[in-house]
């Protein structure tokens, strides 16, 4: 039996005495000669063969084709990550613009409504007081207004009472006696201070209506618990604008308002001329209006069947004046001066 040998390239058995591998054609080193191998791993089969192999001697793949593959592929990759690269960076930096577009235009949207808002309220409270108002801010005062009095009803729930000073003008009917806002502080003060389980709050709407050119009077419930006790109280205040701003004037309710009549119309009963009147009737004509801010008062005397009046009076709140009224000439005159013609 002849001797054999494992081909030194492919490994396949040859003879021992052949020069060329009948497997993979190689030129057979003679003894001694045989290099060391340097293997690769076959890009088709994964097999490990001698590098130089342009067939695998496993899989039988042409090699050569593989490499002008691999080396007319590699560079187009390159080319092609390169630019999906590109594409990328160009799309994220036009993303960021837009972006950066978008939010100076929402800054710009925002600050010009808050600079025209700002312009329109200034305009409100700069319109000369002989000018009539028109609707929009008509109804841009009302708003503000009613926003007072929230503020003027919350403050009486805080545990300071600071802000009473700068509601309030410097001189303020309150109740039916001026006082300055210092004064009014001191009593909000005090009286805060002794109530027991004190709740204030404002029950429904708050209606706004235009006295004159600046002065504007705000009617609603005022609802006050106290000791247990809650009353409901329909109350006004009265605003007008001062140096741009708007202050109190004038704070009272009906119940208050009420008290003040009476006694009012108690002085003119005391009166000598009214008094002396047999069967005296006294007797409110007419509530005050935005043309007639006054109360109408009438006296006279009970027929029985009818009555007879003599004197006509007016009482303006706020301050709480008597004026006489003179029927016949539709003029008024005070009460000083009434007394002195009528001795």
């Amino acid at each position: 039996m002849e001797e054999v040998k494992n081909c030194p390239y492919c490994d396949e058995v040859i003879l021992a005495i052949a020069k060329k591998c009948k497997h993979c054609g190689e030129w057979l080193p003679e003894s001694g000669n045989i290099e060391p191998k340097t293997m690769i791993t076959c890009p088709y089969c994964a097999e490990e063969i001698e590098e130089g192999n342009t067939i695998c001697p496993v899989c039988k793949e042409n090699l050569e084709e593989e490499k002008a593959v691999v080396q007319q592929t590699a560079p187009q990759k390159i080319e092609e990550n390169t630019s999906h690269r590109r594409k990328d960076n160009k799309t994220m930096i036009i993303a960021l613009t837009a972006v950066i577009i978008i939010i100076l235009i929402s800054a710009a949207a925002i600050f010009g409504l808050k600079y025209h808002k700002n312009i329109s309220t200034a305009q409100n409270f700069d319109q000369p007081t002989n000018q009539p108002i028109n609707q929009q801010n008509k109804n841009n005062v009302d708003d503000q207004l009613r926003q007072l009095v929230s503020n003027w009803n919350s403050v009486h729930l805080l545990d300071s009472v600071d802000e009473f000073i700068d509601l309030y003008d410097s001189k303020v009917w309150f109740y039916g006696t001026q006082l300055s806002n210092y004064d009014i502080y001191n009593k909000k003060l005090s009286a805060l201070e002794k109530a027991n389980n004190f709740w204030q709050e404002i029950v429904g709407n708050i209606k706004v209506t235009q006295i004159n050119g600046n002065e504007y009077q705000c009617d609603f419930v005022k609802r006050v618990t106290e000791n247990q006790k809650t009353i409901n109280y329909l109350s006004y205040l009265i605003f007008r604008n001062v140096n741009s701003t708007w202050k109190i004037t004038t704070e009272s309710d009906d119940v208050t308002d009420s008290y003040i009549l009476e006694r009012k119309k108690n002085e003119i009963c005391n009166f000598p001329k009214v008094k002396s009147i047999e069967n005296l009737v006294c007797l409110t004509d007419e509530e005050p209006t935005n043309e007639t801010p006054y109360y109408t008062i009438r006296i006279g005397q009970d027929m029985e069947t009818h009555l007879e009046t003599y004197y006509w009076f007016h009482i303006y709140k706020n301050p709480w004046l008597i004026m006489y009224y003179d029927v016949s000439t539709d003029s008024e005159m005070t009460i000083k001066q009434w007394q002195k013609e009528n001795k």
